[in-house]
């Protein structure tokens, strides 16, 4: 699959199986993002798959690489929707998205203080 994925996408006329296709078109759209980001949205597998792509691509992966797919897919958001309230609708959506990114920013490690700030400061637009 990764020989496939590093090909580009999927063509239609390739008989792949139901999990194959799903696995290609996670892969392919994931081809820009860092190594945290692809083991956070996409799963371990993946991951591991996303870093031979990066590697096939010319990216150095870094000495910790397995390490921080590790990481990444075991570090759940440690915020959520009951920390920012009364924040709804859209906002929250917006402050939710904003913590995410802050949190995979830091490759795991902000507390919940600093992204529920972050994420407040996100979803002010709509108070």
């Amino acid at each position: 699959m990764r020989r496939l994925a590093a090909l580009g996408p999927a063509q239609p006329d390739l008989r792949l199986s139901r999990a194959d296709q799903r696995a290609l078109a996670a892969l392919h759209p994931a081809r820009g993002w860092s190594l945290d980001r692809a083991a956070w949205h996409l799963g371990a597998d993946a991951a591991t798959d996303h870093a031979a792509l990066m590697a096939a691509d010319g990216h150095p992966l870094p000495p910790d690489w397995q390490a921080r797919i590790t990481r990444a897919t075991a570090a759940p958001l440690p915020v959520g929707a009951t920390d920012l309230a009364p924040l709804q609708g859209p906002a929250l959506g917006r402050a939710l998205k904003a913590a995410e990114e802050a949190w995979i920013a830091s490759a795991f490690t902000l507390p919940a203080p600093a992204l529920i700030d972050a994420a407040r400061l996100a979803g002010k637009d709509d108070e």
